[in-house]
C-alpha cells in the first residue's frame, strides 16, 4: 500500500533459542500471504548480510486484467545482537551504503524492522539520517533526531550502548570518508593517489594508509589471554598480533592435547570464516597444523613464504619431499601425490592426508606455494597472483568451499594482503567497486595488524587492476 521498494531487516529469525521474527518470505518459488503473491527472484548471500529480491503481485479473483507487479529488495543484516550493538560499525556502514545505492528515490519509504522495531531499528534509522544530514547540512545532531523519533514511536534507540554506538558509527564514517572506487575509474584513481601532496610531499595513498592504521583496532583492543597462557606462548613464533579469544581457531582439546594454535578465522566477502590465517608451522606445532587442516575441513593451503629467508629458517617443511613416500606429522599421515610448477612463480602440490587412527578415511588437500613474495613487501608480478587465485577458486568450488588456510612467516603481512586481494576480487565481480581501505579495516577487526606495509596496500590496487584487465566483463564496468 505504501509502495516500499526496500526492506531493511536487522534481526535474525532466531536468536539465543528465541524466535525473533517469523519468516515472511518464500525460501524458493512463490508463496501467498493474504492477498499478495510473493516470489523469490534472487538471493545474494554475503559474509555479513544477505540481499533478497522479490516480485510482489496482488491477487484478485474477479479481475481478468494483469495485476501490477512490484519489485521489493530486502537487505538482511546478520550480525547485530539483540539489545546490544556490533563491536565495530564498519560492517553496518558498508551495509547502509549498499542499501543507499539500490533504494530508489521515486518510490515509497524504506521499511526497517528488527524484533520489537525500536532498538536496532531506531539505531539504524538514526545513523542513516545523520549521515544524510552531514551530506546536506554539514551538521551532526543525534540527540534531537532521537527525540524526534521518540515523539512518533516510544523507545526508539533502546539502550545507552546503542546511543553511544550511533556516535561511534558517525565518527568512523567522518574519519574514514568514502574510500570506494568504481571499477571503471580504478586506473585513473591510482595515478591520482600516487601523486604527492603539494604541502606535505606525501602520496595521497600513503596518507590514506596512515588513516587506516589510525582507525584500525590495535593489539590492546583485543582479549588474547588464551594465546598468552604460559603453555601456549611457546607455540607463537612472534608475540605481537596474537589471535584474539573471539576469533581464534580452536582445536579439539582434551587432557593430553591443547586446543590452541596460533591461527584466526577471517571472513571473506561472500563467506564467514572463509580463511584461516596462521603463522608458518614450527617443529613443535606442525602436528597441530595438520590437525587444524583436518578438523576444520580445509582443502586448500596457500603458502606465501619460503622455508628459509635471508639466511634464517622461517617455516619448517610440513610435507614429505618425495612423492609416494608418506610422512607422519603428529597424528596425521601426509603423502605427496603430485607437484606442478607454474613457471617460476608458484608450485601446486597435492597431498593425501589421513588420521593414523583411521587410515581408510582420507582427503585430498592442495597447497599453493608462492615463491616470489619478499617479507614486508609486495610481489612484482601481479598477474601470477591473479592466476593463483583463479586456480584456488576452482579447487574451492570442487572441494565444498571450506576455509582456505593461508600462511606466510607470521600470518600477518603477506597473509593479510593475499586474503584482502581475494576478497576484493570477489567484491568487484558483484558490485563493480574497489575498496582496499574498508576491506583491510574489516579484516583487522578479527586479527590486528593484517597487511603491514604501504607497498602491500598499493599492491592490492594493482592486483585488482590486473584482475579487471583479464575479466571478461571489464568492458561493462566502463
Amino acid at each position: 500500500e505504501y509502495d516500499c521498494p526496500t526492506i531493511v531487516m536487522v534481526t535474525n529469525l532466531q536468536e539465543e533459542d528465541k524466535v525473533k521474527c517469523h519468516q515472511y518470505w518464500p525460501s524458493y518459488g512463490s508463496t501467498t500471504y493474504g492477498h499478495l503473491k510473493v516470489t523469490l527472484k534472487e538471493v545474494e548471500n554475503l559474509a555479513e548480510y544477505s540481499i533478497r529480491t522479490f516480485s510482489v503481485t496482488p491477487i484478485s479473483g474477479q479481475s481478468r486484467s494483469p495485476m501490477p507487479v512490484r519489485e521489493v529488495r530486502q537487505f538482511h543484516f546478520l550480525v547485530w545482537p539483540d539489545h546490544g550493538v556490533p563491536q565495530y560499525a564498519t560492517a553496518l556502514l558498508s551495509f547502509r551504503k549498499r542499501i543507499s545505492k539500490y533504494h530508489p528515490l521515486n518510490r515509497g519509504p524504506m521499511a526497517v524492522h528488527c524484533s520489537a522495531g525500536v532498538g536496532r531499528t531506531g539505531t539504524f534509522i538514526c545513523i542513516d539520517y545523520v549521515l544524510k544530514q552531514i551530506e546536506g547540512e554539514a551538521i551532526v545532531d543525534i540527540f534531537n533526531f532521537v527525540r524526534h523519533m521518540r515523539y512518533r514511536r516510544n523507545y526508539m534507540v533502546q539502550t545507552s550502548a546503542q546511543y553511544i554506538f550511533i556516535h561511534d558509527a558517525i565518527l568512523e564514517s567522518v574519519l574514514c570518508g568514502d574510500t570506494s572506487i568504481p571499477a571503471s575509474e580504478l586506473k585513473d584513481r591510482m595515478v591520482a593517489m600516487k601523486q604527492l601532496d603539494p604541502e606535505s610531499q606525501i602520496m595521497k595513498i600513503e596518507t590514506q594508509f596512515e588513516t587506516l592504521n589510525t582507525a584500525s583496532p590495535m593489539d590492546k583492543d583485543f582479549d588474547c589471554s588464551i594465546a598468552e597462557l604460559p603453555d601456549n606462548q611457546k607455540k607463537n613464533r612472534f608475540h605481537v598480533h596474537l589471535p584474539s579469544n573471539n576469533f581464534r581457531v580452536a582445536l579439539s582439546g582434551d587432557k593430553n592435547q591443547s586446543d590452541y594454535i596460533c591461527a584466526s578465522f577471517l571472513d571473506g566477502y561472500r563467506q564467514r570464516s572463509a580463511f584461516i590465517v596462521t603463522q608458518a608451522p614450527m617443529a613443535e606445532t606442525v602436528g597441530d597444523f595438520w590437525r587444524m587442516v583436518w578438523e576444520h575441513k580445509s582443502a586448500a593451503i596457500v603458502m606465501l613464504a619460503q622455508l628459509v629467508e635471508d639466511g634464517k629458517e622461517v617455516c619448517v617443511r610440513y610435507w614429505p619431499e618425495e612423492m609416494g613416500r608418506p610422512e607422519v606429522f603428529g597424528k596425521y599421515q601426509v603423502e605427496k601425490s603430485t607437484e606442478d610448477r607454474n613457471e617460476s612463480t608458484y608450485i601446486i602440490r597435492k597431498f593425501k592426508i589421513c588420521s593414523i587412527d583411521n587410515p581408510q578415511d582420507n582427503r585430498m588437500v592442495t597447497q599453493f606455494h608462492y615463491l616470489m613474495w619478499p617479507n614486508r613487501a609486495a610481489p612484482e608480478n601481479t598477474k601470477s597472483i591473479v592466476e593463483l587465485i583463479d586456480e584456488l577458486q576452482r579447487v574451492q568450488r570442487k572441494s565444498g568451499n571450506g576455509p582456505i588456510t593461508v600462511h606466510c612467516n607470521d600470518g600477518i603481512g603477506r597473509t593479510g594482503t593475499f586474503c584482502a586481494a581475494y576478497s576484493m576480487m570477489d567484491r568487484v565481480k558483484v558490485e563493480q567497486v574497489v575498496d582496499a581501505f574498508q576491506t583491510i579495516k574489516s579484516m583487522r577487526i578479527q586479527r590486528a595488524g593484517l597487511l603491514d606495509s604501504l607497498a602491500q596496500y598499493i599492491f592490492l590496487h594493482s592486483a585488482v587492476l590486473e584482475f579487471l584487465s583479464t575479466f571478461d566483463a571489464y568492458q561493462n564496468f566502463k
